[in-house]
């Protein structure tokens, strides 16, 4: 059973999710063309396209576990950071899909009062993205130039938490 504390955790993550950390993934992607997407700065780092594919395999698996389809393995996940080429709008049409269908299938989960929460499952699958889209950002910054300054353009808790309470109501 999922109680209020429960409840206001895996929503916190659902707009951290969606409403934090999509909004600058689509503004790092939209300041990265096709080949800026797919290098790579040193011999071992991966690009920012791999990352991106690298979060989409975590959302996926996790929105996978979710809908039980099957039995869902993280192993060897730590690895996968494949450079497909694709085109910025391409992957940023996968990014989407994956948070969406992770964002619904969290959801209805919750509406089922009689299912338990892994909320460590949560915490990391949150954390890992937070993490990744470090790099992204880092990475597209030193490409391109470009200062996001996400804090300052509305991108801050401060206004994260006031959707999440608006939602709450």
């Amino acid at each position: 059973m999922i109680d209020a504390t429960m409840d206001l955790f895996v929503r916190i993550s659902i707009h951290r999710m969606i409403d934090h950390h999509l909004p600058k993934i689509r503004q790092c992607m939209d300041a990265l063309n096709t080949q800026q997407l797919w290098e790579h700065e040193v011999n071992h780092a991966n690009s920012v396209g791999g990352i991106l594919f690298h979060i989409c395999e975590q959302v996926d698996r996790h929105t996978a576990e979710y809908q039980q389809v099957g039995n869902v393995s993280m192993s060897g996940i730590e690895d996968y950071f494949p450079d497909l080429g694709m085109s910025s709008k391409e992957l940023l049409q996968k990014v989407e899909k994956a948070f969406s269908v992770w964002q619904r299938t969290i959801q209805e989960f919750l509406a089922d009062t009689s299912k338990e929460v892994d909320i460590h499952r949560i915490y990391h699958l949150v954390e890992h993205t937070s993490y990744h889209l470090g790099q992204i950002v880092d990475r597209t910054q030193t490409k391109t130039g470009i200062a996001f300054q996400f804090a300052q353009h509305g991108l801050n808790e401060r206004n994260l938490r006031a959707i999440i309470e608006r939602d709450t109501r």
